[in-house]
This record gives C-alpha cells, structure tokens and sequence, in this order.
C-alpha cells in the first residue's frame, strides 16, 4: 500500500530566556550573549506544537506456501520522511540533542532520525519430503527444516555537530557550517541468519532435538553508529575535511558478526 502524510503541530522545544543576539555565523545563524532575558532565571523552555513533517511511503508484500515444504514471506517498505522538529528525549525515543537555531525552524529542516529510505525483509522455510524406498534413507532425508531469516535495507541518518556551542544558546546542537541536519547515512546494511532444527525418534514417546543457529551467515560488516562530533574553530568552520561516509569518522560501533550455536533438546 502507497502511504502519505503530511503532520502538522509537532511539538517544538525553545529557550525563551536567551539574550540578544551579538552577531551571527556566516550562515545567518545568531549568535546570542551570556545575558538573559530574565535574570532570575538560567534557561526557560518552552514548548510549541508548530513543527512539520511530511512522509512518503510504499509498502509490498509477497507470502507463498508451496508444495513440497517451502513457504516464504517478504515485505518491502520504501519511504522518505522529513520534518524541521529535531524532538528531545522527553518527547521521543528516538532523540535528538535540540534545535540548532532558536530563531529559524527550517534551519533544522531535514531526514527524521527514522528515515530509512529502503527495508527488505523476509523469512523462507523449507521442511524437506523424501519419498526414498529404502527406511533409513527417507528418515535422514525427511523432516529436515532449514529457515533463513533475511534483512537488508538502507540505514538511518546521522547528525553531524560541532563540538562547541558555536551560537552560545547552552545547547550542544550546533552543525558546523553548510551541514544540514541529518545529512549522512550509515552504511547499507545486509545481513543473513539461518535456523535448522532437527527431530530425531529415540524410543516410544522420547524424542530428541539438534538446534543449529547462525547469526550473519555471510559475516558482513554492519556498522550501527560513530562518533559524529567533529571539531570546528569559532567561526563553524570543521579544522579537517568532512568524512564523506561513516567510516572516516572514529569510534565505529557494528551488529555483531558471524555467530553458531549448538543445542541439543530431549523431550519425553
């Protein structure tokens, strides 16, 4: 099914007690001074539901039992969503650190922490029927099941920001310049998992049970997130050139890689 929709009044976090703007970074930013509107007071929060979103999305699936022992399921899900809400912990799970400009809300205009843009998953069983004559042949070969468990989709958006507070509103939001938010994506992921679960007779009502498991079969590397915070001078301006993929950034985290484990089960 084809999906569309397009929110409006997304809730939207802002510090109302920032102090006058002294300047401004080359992107039109404002720069805001250590004074506060309020004296009495640090940060005062408030929160408005003016943010928008908009989200494209197509879904697909196929599922197909067949003869001979084989069934297999997929769904395909395909979607772009974009909004200029960069939500914080307390109104999502899925956080973000906060506004980059208190002023301007299409500053933050940009890919939603979930936009995963392609998703291919799916599951194929298939139980195994031998019709051999000789008895032990056809109780090898019968009622064996292998399933595989499929996941391959594009990744989600990362933020890159500056480490410092570049226009002095107490946030650590800042993006150094020319970088919109959520701008680059973790590398495609593929990953593979196979299950093969055995039955075997042992006497009467006693049967026991091999379980084989694989987790990533192919052993791919899957890369889950890095560290996005990258230094800049005062201006915004980075001190290195921008990484073009996640793999130039440091501290890379990834799903885990090839795993088997081995189960024996007996029941009576």
């Amino acid at each position: 099914g084809f999906i569309y929709a397009d929110g409006d009044n997304l809730p939207v976090v802002t510090d109302v007690n920032l102090g006058a703007s002294t300047g401004q970074l080359a992107d039109g930013r404002p720069i805001f001074g250590a004074s506060r509107v309020n004296p009495l007071f640090n940060r005062i929060f408030e929160v408005q539901s003016i943010g928008d979103s908009t989200f494209k999305g197509l879904t697909l699936q196929m599922s197909k039992r067949l003869a001979e022992g084989l069934t297999f399921n997929f769904q395909y899900v395909t979607g772009k969503g974009i909004d200029n809400t960069p939500l914080l912990t307390q109104l999502t799970v899925q956080s973000e650190p906060g506004r980059s400009d208190p002023t301007n809300l299409d500053r933050d205009k940009g890919p939603n922490p979930l936009d995963m843009r392609h998703n291919l998953s799916g599951n194929i069983v298939y139980t195994s029927i031998s019709h051999a004559s000789n008895s032990v042949v056809r109780a090898l070969l019968d009622g064996n099941q292998i399933g595989v468990l499929l996941q391959l989709n594009s990744s989600l958006p990362v933020n890159i920001r500056s480490n410092r507070d570049l226009n002095g509103d107490g946030v650590s939001s800042d993006r150094p310049l020319d970088v919109a938010r959520n701008s680059l994506y973790l590398p495609n992921r593929y990953n593979v998992d196979m299950r093969y679960p055995r039955l075997i007779p042992v006497r009467g009502s006693v049967r026991a049970e091999v379980i084989a498991e694989m987790k990533n079969v192919f052993n791919t590397e899957q890369m889950s997130g890095f560290n996005s915070v990258v230094t800049t001078d005062a201006a915004g301006n980075p001190t290195t050139a921008l990484p073009s993929d996640g793999y130039g950034f440091p501290s890379a985290t990834g799903y885990e890689q090839r795993k088997f484990q081995l189960g024996f089960k007996v029941r009576f």
